[in-house]
């Protein structure tokens, strides 16, 4: 089976920047403006916005799960790590 290393540091480094992007993301909030008037352009407009709005809220959840599965492996690792040293610890 192949070595798996991993930097808990640099790990943590990205989970910060991860972090970073979350809450600039969800300050990122903008309200349309009230439709006046009609007519194919401000409906193809209404959607562009709708699109946004549905690619923000998408990308807000990804880097959430990704900081999640981030921790997540994080923990796994230095909890196998501190087993695997009590083990060698206790012979």
């Amino acid at each position: 089976m192949a070595e798996i290393k991993i930097k808990i540091d640099a790990l943590e480094g990205k989970i910060k920047e991860l972090k970073t992007l979350q809450r600039r993301i969800s300050s990122n909030v903008t309200t349309c403006p009230k439709v006046v008037g009609g007519g194919s352009s401000v409906n193809e407009l209404e959607k562009i916005a709708n699109t946004y709005k549905t690619l923000n809220s998408s990308m807000l959840l990804l880097v959430m799960n990704t900081i999640s599965f981030m921790d997540n492996l994080k923990e796994s690792y230095v909890g196998s790590d501190k087993k695997a040293s009590n083990k060698i610890s206790a012979k």
